[in-house]
């Protein structure tokens, strides 16, 4: 049986906490505006980022930066893993800390190291159950500058499966003229020929960029800016019912529905981990 829960914590403003055991479940292509850092417990899964496959098993770890896009799917027995969210705020936070001026773009995909993984896991669970202690907080921030330092040189390069690449200059540059439209002119009114019109590509070339630069239809990219806004309503105290009409969704049931396809609960728990 499926099984999620997640938690908003006070550790660092901007930081939330996932646990997942899922059987048999497929996240639709997504993206996070947070930076995503998941570790697989047991089981494996199959997660594609930026259009790249990788294999994500026990003592692996997973890493996104915010507005990758990425899909994942069980992948024979059940998967079951836990998982850090960093909002940009928190990532600033998180790198006024680490003496950095910015908080850097990671290498994204997924790269094996047990250890860091075996802590990792140990202080998210400390996080979750509400007990982080100093202690915790010095090991959390430490692993952090850890996962910094791995994900921009090759110092785990030996360990790694498989490994990413940074998306290049065209697929940014898209992404985020794309991204900063459909924002700017709200999501219910846009449609593939307004935003194909603005981009200055025919529909079919729009759909064709997506696809292979931005590794979503333009359809799909739109839902996610529709469950982005209706996050933002739903922690700003609004009902389900309204967050779903709001975003731009038929009904409540369509809301519902996408949130587990793309985020893994459903809007009753996202709701109630913001209340905390």
């Amino acid at each position: 049986m499926n099984r999620t829960q997640l938690k908003v914590s006070g550790l660092v403003n901007g930081l939330s906490l996932l646990e997942a055991e899922f059987v048999n479940h497929r996240y639709e292509r997504h993206f996070h505006n947070e930076l995503v850092l998941a570790i697989t417990e047991s089981g494996t899964a199959r997660i594609n980022c930026w259009g790249r496959w990788f294999t994500a098993g026990p003592g692996d770890i997973f890493v996104s930066n915010p507005n990758d896009p990425q899909a994942a799917m069980t992948f024979g027995a059940t998967w079951k893993y836990r998982a850090f969210y960093l909002t940009r705020h928190a990532l600033e936070q998180l790198a006024h800390v680490l003496d950095l001026k910015v908080f850097p773009q990671l290498k994204y995909g997924v790269f094996q190291s047990p250890a860091l993984a075996e802590e990792l896991l140990h202080v998210h669970d400390k996080i979750f159950q509400g007990r982080p202690g100093h202690a915790v907080v010095k090991k959390f921030t430490r692993l952090f500058r850890a996962i910094v330092q791995a994900r921009q040189s090759n110092v785990l390069q030996k360990n790694e499966r498989e490994s990413g690449r940074f998306p290049t200059p065209l697929r940014r540059v898209s992404f985020d003229m794309a991204l900063n439209y459909l924002i700017q002119n709200g999501t219910e009114n846009c449609d593939l020929d307004s935003l194909s019109m603005h981009l200055g590509l025919s529909r079919f070339q729009l759909v064709r960029l997506f696809n292979q630069q931005v590794g979503m239809p333009p359809h799909a990219f739109l839902v996610q800016l529709r469950l982005a806004r209706a996050c933002r309503l739903l922690r700003s105290g609004s009902s389900i019912a309204a967050a779903a009409v709001d975003s731009g969704f038929f009904d409540q049931s369509a809301l519902t529905r996408h949130f587990r396809r793309s985020l893994g609960v459903t809007p009753r728990q996202y709701q109630d981990a913001n209340r905390g």
